[in-house]
């Protein structure tokens, strides 16, 4: 009877898509990293491009989420997807979020692109990281917000967009809503009440990233042709 066995995967109980952010499907939009490539991905032959998304939080921890894509294909994957937090309020120490940023660029990286939510403290944040600890990142593009997200869904949607199964980015796909006051007077906003530091943080990667200006791939000429 699990709610979202029985909507994505049996097609029951069917979810209001009007009240939901994102278009996130499991059942199109999911894929299970495979054991024995780079990333878990299929191969690529010139290797993937990576661009990491930081959202910096103190109730609800700072989120990071990565992006891959082939510049030879229009697919776009998650590869890693976290929030921390020292405790509920207690945000980490800008130390532990730069031994966090190397730990995850050693992985995924070099990186193609840094960007970071500027908003509130998370500038100071970003510029000790800069200062002190020779982490680098870029204040993250936030106008016309909703436009980008309908962006996200149409990608969503086309199947471009592949999420890792059950990663905790998943889950905030899936909950988020928007803000039913709000709505009843024609205005999309995000429910305040449902964490969105995931679904921000890899917004904010998601306008870095190149995927849809795919090159076309170079032909492979035989010997006989």
């Amino acid at each position: 009877d699990q709610p979202t066995w029985q909507r994505e995967f049996l097609g029951r109980w069917v979810a209001n898509d009007s009240k939901r952010v994102y278009k996130y499907r499991p059942s199109v939009n999911d894929y299970v990293p495979a054991a024995d490539t780079r990333f878990g991905l299929p191969e690529a032959k010139h290797g993937y491009r990576t661009v990491i998304g930081v959202d910096f939080g103190t109730r609800d921890g700072t989120a990071i989420v990565v992006w891959a894509w082939d510049e030879y294909a229009k697919d776009l994957w998650e590869v890693y997807s976290e929030v921390r937090r020292r405790a509920i309020g207690e945000r980490l120490t800008v130390g532990e979020i730069a031994q966090w940023y190397r730990d995850v660029e050693l992985e995924f990286g070099p990186f193609d692109g840094w960007p970071a939510d500027p908003a509130g403290l998370a500038t100071m944040v970003m510029d000790t990281l800069a200062d002190e600890h020779g982490v680098y990142l870029e204040p993250a593009e936030k106008k016309e917000k909703l436009d980008h997200i309908e962006l996200f869904n149409n990608d969503l949607d086309a199947g471009l967009i592949h999420i890792r199964r059950a990663s905790a980015l998943s889950e905030e796909l899936l909950a988020g809503r928007w803000d039913q006051a709000k709505a009843d007077k024609g205005r999309r906003e995000e429910d305040p009440k449902i964490p969105n530091d995931l679904t921000d943080a890899a917004l904010y990667a998601f306008r870095w990233c190149n995927h849809r200006r795919a090159k076309v791939a170079p032909a492979v000429h035989s010997m006989f042709s």
